[in-house]
Parts: structure tokens; C-alpha cells; sequence
């Protein structure tokens, strides 16, 4: 039963951490909220979208579609960095966990 909450919770955090750039919030921050508070993502879910910033959000998508390159590191913002870095650390996790339970 716990495997299935743990499995809901990251489903829902990385819904809120895509929704919440359409409504000109933080990704990474509410990535963070909807994994410890899973009704959190209710929240983002009700507020207006801004249409300045989703404007932006297009202009921004547009920019990276031409080039055909990957968004490196270091031109991530902090959200993205920070959303990162959480999958790869609980990637790391994961395995140090299967490896010890041998």
C-alpha cells in the first residue's frame, strides 16, 4: 500500500511541476510540495491561468524548438535543476536500495 502512494504522489509531482509554469509558479517548488502534501496539487490546479504568462512560455518553447539541441545544464533555471537533480537522486536511491536488499 505504500508503494502505490509513493508511486501516486511522484505521479502527481511531476503533474504539478508541469502545470505550474502555465500558471506562472515555481515547478520545482511545487514538485517539492505535492510530494510531501499530495492534495497540493489542487491548489495549483484552481488558480487562473496568466495569459502574459503563457505567452512567454510559448515564446520560450519556440526558442528551444529550432535548434535541435538538448537544454544543457547549465542553461536550465532553478526549477528545472532542481527537479533534476530530484530524479536523479531518487534514481541513485532506488538502486543503492535494490543493491542492499540482495
Amino acid at each position: 500500500m505504500l508503494y502505490l502512494y509513493f508511486i501516486l504522489g511522484l505521479i502527481l509531482a511531476v503533474i504539478a511541476a508541469i502545470i505550474a509554469p502555465k500558471r506562472n509558479q515555481s515547478a520545482g517548488l511545487w514538485f517539492f510540495l505535492t510530494i510531501i502534501f499530495p492534495i497540493a496539487i489542487l491548489f495549483i490546479a484552481m488558480k487562473d491561468v496568466d495569459s502574459e504568462a503563457e505567452k512567454r512560455i510559448k515564446d520560450e518553447e519556440k526558442a528551444f524548438e529550432g535548434d535541435g539541441k538538448n537544454l544543457s545544464f547549465d542553461e536550465m533555471d532553478t526549477s528545472q535543476k532542481i527537479v533534476t537533480i530530484s530524479f536523479i537522486l531518487l534514481v541513485a536511491l532506488a538502486a543503492l536500495y535494490a543493491v542492499l536488499n540482495q
